[in-house]
């Protein structure tokens, strides 16, 4: 609006100019009618260009505020997606990590392939760091116990029920923890140089999967 204003006060004022120029006979009418129509196409042009510029800047708001609701939208579904994948995961969860001690190592592998799987699409899917962390532990917990009965079972038949279970009894139950009871097999079988490969590659296997949720 003050464009428009501020140019129909500059073109009153060059016609009145140009009228008095003209009324002077300081220029031909020809001339007079040329500068006026150079002026109000200079006009036109002028306003046609400020009106193109709102008209652009009405759809670029108009689009931003459709961009802006599908945004908003897509936002929505991705809550409520999340919100049906979080109690998928929870079920899968469960199933996934329920009796792995009678898993064969086939079908542990697959749930680590799965874990990887699942960590991905959280990601994709923008979930909070905690909730990948919780399913990535409890998939590598449920793969932790599997590889400790694989560790029972071989040091039961390396050792026999009796010499085994000796060893298991010399501490209480509740003072046992995994990362002990692995520290002080490997001393005792060195100690008593009952080693066995099967038995060093048991132990090997449970550290490094401890270590770096990898099995190798």
């Amino acid at each position: 609006m003050s464009l428009t204003l501020f140019l129909l006060l500059i073109s009153i004022g060059f016609i009145a100019l140009f009228t008095t120029l003209l009324t002077l006979k300081r220029i031909r009418n020809l001339v007079y009618f040329a500068l006026v129509a150079l002026l109000i196409l200079f006009d036109f042009a002028v306003l046609s260009l400020d009106k193109i510029y709102f008209l652009h800047k009405a759809q670029d708001d108009a689009y931003l505020e459709k961009l802006n609701e599908k945004e908003s939208a897509i936002n929505q579904q991705l809550v409520l997606y999340r919100e049906l994948t979080s109690i998928q995961l929870d079920m899968a969860l469960s199933v996934m990590t329920e009796n792995t001690i009678n898993d064969s190592e086939a079908a542990i592998r697959q749930k680590l392939t799965i874990r990887d799987k699942l960590v991905n699409q959280m990601r994709v899917l923008q979930f909070d760091d905690g909730k990948i962390q919780h399913v990535q532990e409890q998939i590598n917990l449920a793969v932790h116990r599997y590889l400790m009965e694989q560790l029972n079972q071989a040091g039961i038949q390396a050792l026999g029920h009796r010499t085994y279970g000796e060893f298991v009894r010399s501490r209480p139950r509740q003072e046992w923890t995994d990362s002990l009871f692995i520290q002080e097999l490997e001393a005792f079988l060195k100690k008593h140089a009952l080693l066995s490969d099967e038995l060093k590659q048991r132990l090997h296997l449970i550290k490094v999967f401890d270590s770096s949720g990898v099995l190798l």
